[in-house]
């Protein structure tokens, strides 16, 4: 889980410093504006994980036969989303982490916590007081914590991202990519759900075997 985990942070992260290779060529506006592209590596980490190229291989090995080629998929992504949502915002991780853990003390359910977690995903990116762009060091957001005490419902001071508006915009539409591929891969984990057939397992805590119901 933690490979899954630094795979797409690492991936943001090598996008970055081949980025500021090229802050030579670019001036300080120019360079930050298109600095967004640094996401695309940790999303496209996320995607190689659900999808490695030994599926695509076997897709067209086998003319498009989707049953065959999904013995070849990886996993269901949840810790390289958890590790993209991080080199987007550590605090956005930190709410995740929560939230997750949260979810499955409650349900014992590890296949809910993780659709759930990572449905509302897309959302925290609406949230500027998380800190985003830590990574490239983006001053330029200028974010009103609190709003004025004369403007509570003033949404728009809240959210004050000015000329950097369509970086979120960007990031929502990543995490959103995420969030349907991550749930997507959960297609099955869902039916069980829908007919009280997942097995509970949190931490210490397994479901019971049918013998040990048997002997209960």
């Amino acid at each position: 889980m933690l490979l899954d985990f630094f795979k797409s942070w690492i991936s943001t992260f090598i996008c970055l410093i081949i980025y500021r290779s090229f802050k030579g060529w670019l001036d300080n506006s120019h360079f930050e504006d298109f600095a967004i592209i640094i996401y695309i590596g940790g999303f496209f980490a996320v995607i190689g994980h659900c999808f490695p190229i030994s599926y695509f291989y076997a897709l067209i090995k086998y003319k498009f036969n989707f049953d065959i080629a999904k013995k070849y998929s990886g996993g269901k992504g949840v810790s390289s989303a958890a590790g993209f949502a991080a080199s987007i915002s550590p605090w956005m991780f930190f709410i995740c982490f929560i939230l997750f853990w949260s979810i499955c003390l409650i349900t014992k359910y590890v296949s809910l916590s993780s659709i759930i977690t990572v449905f509302l995903l897309p959302f925290w990116t609406l949230i500027p007081q998380l800190d985003f762009f830590y990574m490239m060091g983006i001053k330029k957001l200028e974010i009103i914590a609190i709003p004025s005490f004369s403007k509570p419902f003033d949404i728009v001071n809240i959210f004050n991202y000015h000329s950097m508006w369509w970086y979120i915009l960007v990031l929502f539409l990543l995490e959103l990519c995420v969030s349907i591929l991550v749930i997507f891969r959960h297609k099955e984990n869902i039916i069980r759900l829908i007919n009280k057939k997942e097995n509970k397992a949190c931490l210490l805590y397994t479901s019971p075997s049918p013998r040990d119901r048997s002997l209960s």
